[in-house]
């Protein structure tokens, strides 16, 4: 311990240079002052130069980051994890096309441009028939991909019982696409009231982005007007963005 006037000194790594400065008149709030700054900047330099989860604000408000890339302008953005939530019949699998057309192609959608990207539905809904007849109905062309129910392998369940994601899916996040799966009960055997596995399938989709994709899934809405999605909150809260499509009537 170190006695100097107004001030303790704890630490004995600091012991010769507080000693100087006390002696040389800097007072010891002076050099304590000093002190937290040399330490501050090592902290910066660490967080700057390393690959720790910790970055200081004012590092992280001086990285360049460059602008938000935005698949559909202001609405999806990319390495995000979007649920379209609606009862049957309310053109989710209309919508997601459509979408998967305009995004593939770089063309507008519904008045918003979007960023021209990689495109793959997984579909676990529709027959090959029925994809074909809204396909031509959308004007869909060539530059996006659909793996179908009917065709084997079967797309597998996107997670296990311990939350391995399964490396079909991995492949492709890898290479950055954006991928639409319809819908989300098809790719999970768990119960979608269960907060824990529900957060293992919202997790599989969140490694995936992390790999580099974008994930759009469908989702059914519960029962009742005021629910905007059916099954635990984990759904909602392990998505970056949650739309509810309702058909209306003419």
């Amino acid at each position: 311990m170190l006695n100097c006037p107004n001030a303790t000194v704890q630490s004995s790594a600091l012991r010769a240079d507080h000693d100087t400065h006390c002696e040389g008149g800097i007072d010891s709030l002076t050099f304590l002052y000093i002190e937290e700054q040399k330490v501050q900047k090592v902290r910066k330099t660490e967080m700057t130069t390393t690959k720790s989860p910790i970055i200081n604000s004012e590092v992280l408000l001086k990285k360049k980051l460059g602008p938000i890339r935005w698949l559909w302008d202001g609405i999806i953005a990319h390495r995000t994890i979007t649920a379209i939530a609606g009862d049957a019949g309310a053109y989710k699998t209309w919508f997601t096309l459509y979408l998967a057309q305009a995004i593939a192609n770089g063309e507008s959608f519904l008045d918003r441009p979007t960023s021209r990207n990689k495109v793959i539905i997984f579909d676990k809904e529709n027959s090959e028939p029925m994809l074909q007849k809204r396909l031509r109905s959308c004007g869909a062309s060539r530059y996006f991909d659909i793996y179908l129910k009917s065709r084997q392998p079967e797309s597998p369940m996107l997670v296990d019982e311990k939350g391995v994601v399964s490396p079909l899916y991995m492949d492709y996040a890898g290479r950055g696409y954006l991928m639409i799966f319809d819908s989300l009960t098809r790719f999970h055997r768990f119960s979608e009231n269960s907060a824990s596995k529900m957060r293992l399938v919202l997790e599989g989709f969140q490694k995936l982005q992390d790999a580099g994709a974008t994930v759009i899934f469908t989702h059914h809405t519960g029962k009742g007007k005021k629910n905007d999605y059916r099954g635990s909150s984990e759904i909602k809260a392990g998505v970056d963005a949650l739309f509810t499509m309702r058909s209306t009537e003419d």
